[in-house]
């Protein structure tokens, strides 16, 4: 018996009395602390965490004596209850860490292989006759399957992953083989196609927006498609960013956000979108990408006052269309036709509207969304020839042709463009100087701007409204009240 008189357990925590209680020669320690203690919640606590602990040395009949022996005042079936829980708890932990332990030490590459060549049907002998790089004989699959041989080579396990349809994660590995980079992975079929699925529809989904719904709701839904692909970019291996349909995709997206930097009067940041785009085009080599992506940048060069470099590149997107598709020719010679008219060339703005809309007539339907979600549609068309008449000096045209173009805004369903189409006859009749007229345009312009919840059309009715200012129309009511309104649409 050791001496203890200078042991004191009064005030100590648990973990110093296990201390002393677990370690061999201080077991008897037990009973002093006991006796300090005496309630029943505490004993069995204490006995809990001690025969968890001495089990792991001591066999379970000492560490059953070394607990009757101080306690004996409490009955046996408590003590039992105690006992039996603490050991049943010592045991599942032991039992699932050797579960864990025999998991991790017993796997090799042999487990995986035997899976799906049994998945895939084929016997031992068909596997060793097609092993990589060469034959091998029966006997040597039997060893691998079973663990005996190992395969560390990760040249001789991508090689088993395309025989046996295995996963290449299975063995540990990326899609990405810095051995062979230019591959694709998973013969360029494998590129989580469901995620790219659904990333198509959303991008439909987020056109369809633009046209008939206000600007956030489709500024949202484009900010989650960018937020994705900034994803793929970060992680995806390099091969994988290659693949045509993630390219397409891709270019869309660009094109995307560059209309939605343009909706914000970002013009600077749309046109960065549009080269990437333009980038990427190329690298896919499709005419229909690349004719979009030159015509985005044409329209926005011309947008900035730099017409001539806007009407080479949409005559070079012109050229390029001739491989795409009627509907993208279309489109490409309708914003051509306004360089040519911003130019002052009506010989040539007349040509190529005319080709427009020859065009579009062709078509089985004369509006809708082509299979990579361009909208495409008459009214359009009908659009760029109401902004070309002002421009090549014949703004009469461009009111004389009001109903026709209304009428088939709306047979299309482009609300975005029955937003804007005001500031056509606000400048044209600025021109026939119909001061109040252009001020009842411009009035007009402002509340479906609002409606839209577009900054940019906002932006050009107050524009228009500094230029009747700017004239000397200040004391007209008409254009006084065009100011009030712009005001309170500014919240000022």
């Amino acid at each position: 018996m050791h001496a203890t008189a200078h042991i004191s357990f009064h005030g100590t925590d648990l973990s110093q009395h296990m201390l002393y209680c677990t370690s061999g020669s201080y077991s008897h320690y037990w009973y002093f602390w006991l006796s300090s203690k005496r309630t029943e919640e505490s004993v069995e606590q204490a006995l809990l965490y001690a025969s968890l602990a001495t089990l792991e040395e001591r066999k379970e009949e000492q560490i059953a004596h070394a607990i009757y022996e101080p306690i004996g005042a409490y009955s046996e079936g408590t003590l039992d209850r105690i006992i039996e829980l603490g050991l049943l708890n010592w045991k599942k932990r032991c039992i699932d860490t050797q579960e864990i332990e025999s998991m991790s030490n017993d796997y090799h590459h042999g487990i995986t292989i035997k899976e799906y060549r049994q998945k895939r049907g084929m016997s031992q002998q068909a596997l060793a006759e097609r092993w990589p790089g060469k034959p091998v004989n029966l006997r040597y699959v039997q060893y691998v399957e079973a663990g005996e041989k190992q395969i560390a080579d990760q040249h001789i396990l991508r090689q088993l992953s395309e025989i046996l349809d295995i996963p290449l994660w299975r063995f540990g590995l990326s899609d990405y083989n810095p051995y062979s980079p230019e591959s694709l992975p998973g013969r360029g079929e494998r590129m989580h196609q469901e995620t790219l699925d659904v990333a198509e529809s959303l991008l439909q989904q987020t056109w369809r927006l633009r046209q008939i719904a206000p600007l956030p709701e489709a500024e949202r839904s484009a900010r989650h498609l960018s937020n994705l692909f900034d994803y793929f970019l970060t992680y995806l291996p390099p091969p994988a960013l290659l693949e045509p349909r993630f390219l397409a995709l891709h270019a869309q997206i660009q094109r995307l956000l560059g209309v939605m930097h343009v909706e914000r009067k970002q013009y600077d940041e749309a046109l960065q979108c549009y080269s990437k785009m333009n980038q990427i085009a190329e690298q896919l080599g499709e005419p229909y990408f690349l004719t979009l992506a030159q015509m985005n940048i044409g329209v926005e060069l011309e947008r900035t006052g730099r017409k001539k470099e806007a009407v080479e590149l949409l005559e070079k997107a012109r050229d390029t269309s001739f491989g795409s598709s009627r509907e993208i020719a279309a489109l490409v010679h309708s914003y051509l036709a306004r360089a040519y008219a911003s130019e002052g060339d009506s010989l040539r703005f007349q040509r190529a509207i005319d080709t427009a809309q020859t065009l579009i007539s062709r078509l089985k339907q004369q509006s809708g969304h082509d299979e990579n979600h361009v909208f495409y549609s008459l009214s359009s068309v009908l659009a760029e020839l109401s902004y070309g008449y002002p421009e090549i000096g014949e703004p009469r045209k461009a009111l004389d042709m009001q109903k026709d173009i209304t009428k088939q805004i709306r047979a299309d369903h482009n609300t975005r463009l029955y937003a804007w189409i005001p500031l056509d006859w606000a400048r044209a009749y600025l021109m026939l100087n119909e001061v109040e007229e252009s001020a009842k345009a411009g009035i007009e312009l402002l509340h479906r701007a609002g409606d839209a919840q577009a900054p940019h059309i906002i932006s050009r009715a107050e524009e228009h409204l500094l230029t009747l200012e700017e004239a000397g129309y200040t004391e007209v009511e008409e254009v006084q009240q065009f100011r009030h309104e712009v005001n309170q649409a500014k919240g000022e």
